[in-house]
């Protein structure tokens, strides 16, 4: 574990402490998804019980909050949303590349920014309140795009729509070197090569073993290569293989 995870562990320590003695809401930055699964696992260790949270349900990016009982997740003010709306006749719509960099660019922490939700003429960025006015001055391009940035409230987000493909295929087993094989065309050793690597995360969690089992539903992430969701699973195939359905984000 280098530095900066010994560090992110100890500030969630400090949280949960924080809450346990003053009974209020207390959170962290947003977290990746590696950062998530290395979070529950040492929540669990300590008898912590966090929600993750990251302004609507399919969230990547999420905080690590602490929340009394009298707090429900709908009602944590913790994560706000600024949108923006560029010029219809952009000769190039703005990327989440180019968004993500104009905030940098300007002194913006990534721990402060949640997802970026692209549409054409604009973006929908869930950040923390506390940096929610400094955007709302701050904020006014990106590239050669300028706008004026609105705040708005999270019922009002702009979810782009998933773009999937459903596949079908069999696998010899399940076994997750097999299915993310099958997902995202890949050699068996190649898929297992990604789990080594800790790029691979089943339903939000780093999976680190090329065995572990896959089940109906579960949705599968390799970092920086894509999303797939394991749809159905059937019977078998005159060979012995498992026939399956996968949904693949495209």
């Amino acid at each position: 574990m280098d530095k900066e995870d010994q560090f992110l562990l100890s500030h969630i320590e400090d949280q949960f402490r924080r809450f346990e003695a003053r009974n209020v809401p207390t959170q962290t930055g947003f977290l990746d998804l590696r950062q998530q699964s290395l979070a529950s696992d040492y929540c669990r260790s300590i008898g912590a019980a966090p929600q993750f949270l990251g302004g609507y349900t399919d969230a990547e990016r999420r905080v690590c909050a602490f929340l009394p009982d009298y707090l429900d997740a709908g009602s944590f003010d913790g994560i706000v949303c600024v949108r923006v709306q560029t010029a219809a006749n952009l000769p190039v719509p703005l990327t989440h590349r180019d968004y993500l960099g104009a905030l940098m660019g300007i002194g913006v922490k990534r721990e402060t920014i949640g997802d970026i939700l692209v549409r054409p003429n604009g973006a929908d960025i869930l950040v923390l309140r506390e940096i929610q006015s400094f955007l709302l001055t701050g904020f006014t391009g990106a590239g050669r795009a300028r706008f004026e940035p609105q705040p708005i409230d999270l019922s009002e987000l702009t979810v782009p729509a998933a773009k999937t493909t459903l596949v079908r295929d069999t696998v010899p087993s399940l076994r997750l070197d097999c299915v993310l094989s099958s997902a995202f065309r890949l050699s068996r050793g190649g898929a297992g090569e990604y789990v080594d690597a800790g790029r691979v995360f089943v339903n939000g969690m780093q999976v680190l073993k090329r065995d572990a089992k896959v089940n109906e539903g579960d949705k599968l992430n390799i970092r920086g290569k894509g999303k797939a969701v394991l749809k159905t699973v059937g019977g078998l195939s005159k060979k012995e293989r498992i026939f399956i359905e996968l949904e693949i984000y495209t």
